[in-house]
């Protein structure tokens, strides 16, 4: 009756993610699966798309700093449309690049139960940002969004002001770490103003500036719900 398996951080390499997946499709409970840190690559991500594809149960995946590449989230994407209790997908540190953003957002849009997403540190890029947002318009239960780290300028800021607008139950967005700018920040600004669920705004390391925090001065009072505000 296996609900929760926490492997992380234990070296297992896409030989031990093979292993797993060849028996861990008869646990058909198996709702938490934590394969963070494991030096996971392109094969074990097929793997884990594998006992994925099997474990309709699966809700929350953590497969945070591996080694995926595009090429393994292609692998996972294959699959992960058919995940329709999934709520939680983290694939932070993993080198996706805009290719693999790409492969996600071929399929995000079906993750209808999705609640959190962290693709934080992944060179996502505006291009991969763009891509994103043209689905996860669809997830109207997403209230976490991570995308820290990855080369976000303001055309992407852009892109994740759509997802705002468009995902109402947000509470939590981090963009820490990017290169929004003050255009960026007016961009964002556009859109918080009707975020009545943020409760959490972390936007340091973005060279926001002076012009940036005004405009964000500017709306952030329509924030009603805000407690944690990282600038």
């Amino acid at each position: 009756a296996l609900v929760h398996l926490d492997l992380s951080n234990n070296w297992l390499g896409d030989i031990g993610a093979e292993m797993l997946a060849g028996v861990l499709g008869e646990c058909k409970m198996l709702a938490h699966l934590a394969v963070g840190d494991n030096r996971i690559g392109p094969d074990g991500a097929q793997s884990i798309a594998r006992v994925l594809a099997e474990c309709k149960a699966v809700a929350h995946l953590d497969m945070t700093f591996n080694h995926i590449g595009s090429n393994g989230a292609a692998r996972l994407a294959a699959v992960l449309g058919e995940c329709k209790n999934l709520a939680h997908l983290a694939l932070s540190n993993n080198g996706l690049g805009a290719e693999g953003a790409g492969k996600l957002a071929e399929v995000l849009g079906g993750c209808s139960a999705l609640v959190h997403l962290d693709l934080s540190n992944n060179w996502l890029g505006d291009i991969g940002a763009e891509m994103l947002a043209g689905v996860l318009g669809e997830c109207k239960m997403l209230a976490h969004l991570a995308v820290g780290d990855n080369r976000i300028g303001p055309d992407g800021a852009q892109s994740i002001a759509r997802v705002l607008a468009e995902c109402k139950a947000v509470a939590h967005l981090d963009m820490t770490f990017n290169h929004i700018g003050s255009n960026g920040a007016a961009r964002l600004a556009a859109v918080l103003g009707e975020c009545k669920n943020l409760a959490h705004l972390a936007l340091s390391n973005n060279g926001l500036g002076a012009e940036g925090a005004g405009k964000l001065a500017e709306v952030l009072g329509g924030c009603s719900a805000l407690v944690h505000l990282d600038l």
